[in-house]
């Protein structure tokens, strides 16, 4: 028995985001605004990245980027031993 699958024209997809997106992720913006406000609030805060990916919810190579950016920026510095902390 071979089972086949039906494909439906003119119906539109019920997924809200695109495949490999997940919908729980929140925006750039929302993810730059939470990391800048959690190291306001803990000045002495140092985080590695998977641990910043856990505490914020997000995956971690979105975390690293955001990081990056941040110590880029002179907003976050990089520690030696790859914690990132206020400058």
């Amino acid at each position: 028995m071979v089972a086949r699958m039906q494909v439906r024209v003119g119906i539109p997809d019920r997924r809200r985001a695109p495949r490999g997106v997940s919908s729980d992720d929140p925006s750039r913006t929302q993810l730059v605004t939470a990391i800048r406000s959690a190291y306001a609030e803990l000045p002495r805060l140092s985080l590695h990245v998977r641990q910043a990916a856990r505490l914020f919810g997000v995956r971690t190579l979105a975390c690293q980027v955001v990081f990056d950016e941040l110590v880029a920026a002179g907003q976050l510095r990089k520690l030696p031993d790859g914690q990132y902390a206020a400058p």
